[in-house]
């Protein structure tokens, strides 16, 4: 059907309709990113979300939780997704305890993030599993335990979580809860920055200016900075320069 006979189906009650259509301009992309209209899906998603399509609930607390385009409204989107997590939607649970995690919209509160993150990570949602391991690295919310950490780091690396990979080589790199690997971690190091994770392409620079695993070469760590930089790391700005 076109976009025109959904929306009358909509605006007469047919709340999956709603859902597709909300779910459809808050999330377009590729030949379809056209589309892409947040306000317009709010509206959709503020409909289905009210007959507890909970999916609806999720997404549209995710629109009010980035702001860029309807107005940040941290408090609302945390009680959204709690109705949401509470129906089972497990990526609503993960996005919940960013905001215990953070102190956004609800008071911060690391062990229920943990608690939070446990959910989608266990159903295969594996950049939660990337949350939950850096919790038990630092020790933050759970008990500190680097071998679990570092377990989730495996599991979200091999699930292709770049961010993961990057986590899982600065272990090697500095030596917790392992031997001190400089190969496994300047691999990892390149397989994130290779595929888009800026803050691999960061520590690639860090541990080839270092000089770790091999001579130190600060002009090929300057172009790893220089990378990261151009993907929108501030940090490794500085660093690229001469």
């Amino acid at each position: 059907a076109d976009l025109d006979t959904c929306d009358r189906a909509c605006a007469a009650g047919d709340i999956e309709v709603c859902a597709q259509l909300g779910a459809l301009y808050a999330t377009a992309e590729g030949d379809l990113a056209d589309l892409r209209d947040v306000p317009r899906a709010a509206r959709y998603l503020e409909q289905a979300c009210a007959a507890d399509e909970l999916s609806s609930c999720y997404l549209l607390a995710w629109s009010i939780d980035v702001g860029t385009e309807v107005g940040a409204d941290p408090a609302r989107a945390a009680a959204l997704y709690q109705r949401a997590c509470a129906g089972e939607v497990a990526a609503a649970c993960g996005a919940l305890g960013v905001l215990y995690e953070d102190g956004r919209g609800v008071p911060k509160n690391e062990a229920r993030a943990a608690e939070l993150y446990r959910v989608p990570c266990d159903r295969g949602d594996v950049a939660y599993c990337n949350n939950l391991g850096r919790m038990y690295k630092y020790g933050r919310g759970v008990a500190r335990d680097v071998a679990r950490a570092r377990a989730l780091f495996e599991q979200a690396c091999a699930a292709d979580d770049q961010l993961a990979c990057n986590n899982l080589g600065v272990l090697y790199e500095q030596g917790i809860g392992v031997a001190y690997d400089y190969p496994r971690a300047r691999a990892l190091y390149v397989q994130a920055c290779e595929a888009g994770e800026p803050r691999g392409c960061h520590n690639l620079g860090v541990l080839i200016d270092a000089g770790h695993g091999e001579p130190a070469d600060p002009a090929a760590a300057r172009a790893w900075f220089q990378r990261a930089c151009d993907a929108g790391l501030a940090e490794s700005c500085a660093a690229a320069a001469p």
